[in-house]
C-alpha cells in the first residue's frame, strides 16, 4: 500500500457519514462549483453546475439509475453530487438501510443543520445534451467549519491511537506524523479554514509524510500519461482490430483527461505551503470575491442516451431554462448572491 493512501485513511474517513459511494448512478462530462460568500450572514451559497448528464453505463438498467438520482436530487433536494460521480453528498435524515455509527450520525446532523439543497434547474447545450443546475446554501458557516474540523480531528486521533500501538498495523507511517496527528486532535487543529474566495486545506505530519503527500499527488498526474502509454496486460502486437480501436478510445479519454488536469492546474487559483510538519493547500483567492473552480473529473464516454435524458428531466416538472450556457447561469448566481446584499 503506498504510504500516501494509506496515512489519508484518517481524513477519507471523514466523508463515510456524508457522502454516499454510489455505483456512478448519474455519470457527467464536467462540474463547475461557484461559491459566494456572505460574511455579514456568516453565510455562503454554492453553484454547482453539470455538464452533459447521462447514466454511468449504456445498459437500460444503468438509465433507470440516472433517471432515480436525477429524481433524488433535482427535485426531491436529497443532496447533490461534489467533483465526482461516485461522491454523492447526502442531506436527508438516514434511512433504515443505513447503517451509520455515532461520528457518521454526528456528520449527517451537521449537513442537516447547516445545509440546504434546493430544486435544481436544466438546460441543454449546445452539443443537445442536457445539462444541469444545483444550489446549496449554507447557514452559520463557522461553525459548519468547526464542526467539521472536530470530526476530522476525532477519526484522525482514534487512527493515531490505534497505529500507535499497534506497530504492525503503521506500514509506512513513522510514528513522528502519529504524535504529530495525536497533539492536532488534542488540540483541535484547523484542518479546513476558509476566508471569503478562498478555501484551505492543512495537513500536519513529518517531513517524510509531507514527503510522500507530494509525491503521490505528483504520480497522479503522471498516471494518466502511464496509462495511455503501456497497454493493457494480454494485449500484445497481435491485437484484434477491435482491441485496438478500443485501446485508442482509452488513449483519447487519458489524453483528454490530461488536458483537463493541465487546465485546472493553469486556470484555477492555487498555492502551496509547507513549514517542517505541515503543508497547506488553498484554492481561491483571499479577495473576498466568489471562489470558482472545475472537477478535474471527466467522463469517459460523454453523450450516453441523452434524448432519453432529456425527456426524463423534462418529466420532473423543473425550470428548463431556454438558450441558458454555463456561463449565463454563473452570470445569474453571481448576480443574485452578491455579498452583503439583502434577498
Amino acid at each position: 500500500m503506498r504510504p500516501t493512501v494509506f496515512a489519508a485513511r484518517p481524513l477519507m474517513a471523514l466523508f463515510a457519514g456524508f457522502v454516499l459511494l454510489s455505483a456512478g448512478c448519474v455519470d457527467f462530462e464536467k462540474q463547475t462549483i461557484v461559491i459566494a460568500f456572505d460574511p455579514d450572514r456568516d453565510a455562503a451559497h454554492a453553484l454547482l453546475v453539470y455538464e452533459d448528464l447521462h447514466p454511468g453505463g449504456d445498459k437500460e438498467d444503468n438509465l433507470k439509475d440516472a433517471k432515480q438520482t436525477l429524481d433524488e436530487l433535482f427535485a426531491q433536494e436529497k443532496g447533490f453530487i461534489l467533483a465526482h460521480p461516485f461522491a454523492i453528498i447526502r442531506v436527508t435524515r438516514p434511512d433504515e438501510k443505513e447503517k451509520l455509527n455515532e461520528q457518521e450520525k454526528k456528520l449527517r446532523a451537521l449537513l442537516l443543520k447547516h445545509l440546504t439543497v434546493k430544486k435544481g434547474t436544466f438546460f441543454v447545450n449546445k452539443e443537445g445534451r442536457l445539462c444541469g443546475t444545483q444550489t446549496v446554501d449554507i447557514r452559520g458557516a463557522k461553525k459548519f467549519v468547526e464542526g467539521i474540523n472536530a470530526s476530522i480531528s476525532d477519526s484522525v486521533g482514534e487512527e493515531a491511537d490505534r497505529l500507535l500501538s499497534d506497530r504492525t498495523k503503521r506500514g509506512d507511517l513513522d510514528e513522528e506524523t502519529l504524535r504529530l496527528w495525536q497533539k492536532a486532535a488534542r488540540d483541535q487543529h484547523p484542518w479546513l479554514t476558509y476566508e471569503p474566495g478562498q478555501v484551505k486545506l492543512t495537513l500536519v505530519g513529518s517531513p517524510k509524510y509531507l514527503a510522500s503527500v507530494k509525491r503521490e499527488l505528483a504520480d497522479e498526474l503522471l498516471s494518466g500519461l502511464r496509462r495511455a502509454l503501456n497497454p493493457r496486460p494480454g494485449e500484445g502486437p497481435q491485437r484484434t482490430p477491435r482491441q485496438e480501436a478500443d485501446e485508442r478510445e482509452r488513449n483519447r479519454y487519458h489524453l483528454r483527461s490530461l488536458q483537463r488536469l493541465a487546465d485546472f492546474v493553469a486556470e484555477v487559483p492555487w498555492s502551496v505551503e509547507q513549514k517542517r510538519d505541515r503543508l497547506s493547500l488553498a484554492i481561491g483567492l483571499a479577495d473576498g470575491g466568489p471562489l470558482r473552480l472545475f472537477s478535474p473529473y471527466m467522463t469517459q464516454k460523454p453523450g450516453l442516451k441523452s434524448a432519453e435524458m432529456i425527456a426524463h428531466a423534462k418529466k420532473l416538472g423543473l425550470p428548463f431554462q431556454k438558450d441558458a450556457t454555463v456561463e449565463s447561469v454563473i452570470a445569474d448566481f453571481l448576480r443574485k448572491h452578491t455579498a452583503g446584499k439583502s434577498k
